[in-house]
């Protein structure tokens, strides 16, 4: 390695030891601890892939898989599409996009436990803000936290409020790359909107809504702070994402960290075989 090449090495070691030590052990830790029994206190004793199997035939482990497909989904749906909406519709209103931006940014900012209050009050089925409006237009109070569809929507709700910056700020900046001359051409050759979207606008932003779709699917996939307060996994598990469970089986009263931490194991494997299948995907489409 000449000179070069060391120079920048040297300045990022630090940072890779940094990366190494907060990310690579506790990941080392966590799978050895999978081949064990251990729980607070206790070291406990190696029981090879018991855990593993154990993990294979928890119903519960498998309908908290469920429930976090199905809340990453409806995230990818509302938050991409909203932020492709909005990209769209302010592409030409720089005045217009700057305080969108502003607006969308302070939900962003706020951490998952304190989105999870505000939406807890707004839900509320006696005095919250949405079944006050409800009872206002002469509608019945709706079970917002109690019934199990319901409390999936308040977590998409909530998520949506969130998150919806970092899509929509992620499709304008693909949309500024726009060549503008481009839409122009295709007006001029008697082009509509809807040809002009399918044609230009769509085939340059593809790459873009796939890769936001990737990156928002994995974070709902692992969300944990947001159901943890929102909704704690209830109405009878049907908020109860697989991070939640597994959080529950060591911390909610189970104390079964060698089972929590194969759990965690599945987890992770499923998140990279997700991104490996997402990610071909947007290979092969764009």
């Amino acid at each position: 390695m000449n000179e070069r090449d060391r120079f920048p090495l040297a300045h990022l070691a630090p940072l890779i030891f940094l990366a190494l030590l907060l990310w690579a052990f506790p990941l080392v830790y966590s799978l050895a601890l999978a081949f064990t029994d251990a729980s607070p206190g206790r070291a406990g004793a190696f029981v090879g892939a018991a855990n593993f199997a154990r993990v294979v035939r928890d119903a519960r482990f498998f309908n908290s898989l469920r429930v976090s497909v199905a809340f990453a989904a409806g995230a990818v749906v509302l938050n991409v599409g909203f932020g492709l909406l909005l990209a769209l519709a302010f592409r030409r209103r720089p005045r217009a996009r700057r305080t969108a931006q502003v607006a969308l940014l302070l939900p962003w900012v706020l951490s998952e436990p304190a989105v999870a209050l505000i939406w807890r009050g707004l839900l509320d089925e006696n005095f919250g803000w949405f079944n006050i409006v409800l009872q206002r237009l002469g509608a019945a109070p709706l079970a917002w936290r109690t019934d199990p569809l319901l409390a999936l929507s308040s977590l998409w709700l909530a998520s949506l409020w969130q998150g919806l910056a970092f899509s929509a700020l992620l499709q304008m900046a693909g949309l500024s790359s726009l060549p503008e001359r481009l839409v122009q051409a295709a007006r001029l050759d008697g082009a509509g909107r809807g040809l002009i979207f399918r044609r230009i606008v769509w085939a340059h932003q593809r790459g873009v809504v796939l890769t936001n779709a990737l990156l928002v699917f994995l974070t709902a996939f692992v969300s944990f702070s947001l159901p943890f307060a929102l909704t704690g996994g209830g109405p009878l598990f049907a908020t109860e994402l697989s991070s939640l469970y597994a959080f529950h089986t060591a911390f909610g009263g189970r104390f079964e960290l060698g089972y929590a931490a194969a759990q965690g194991m599945v987890i992770l494997a499923a998140c990279v075989a997700l991104a490996i299948a997402l990610w071909r995907l947007r290979r092969r489409t764009t």
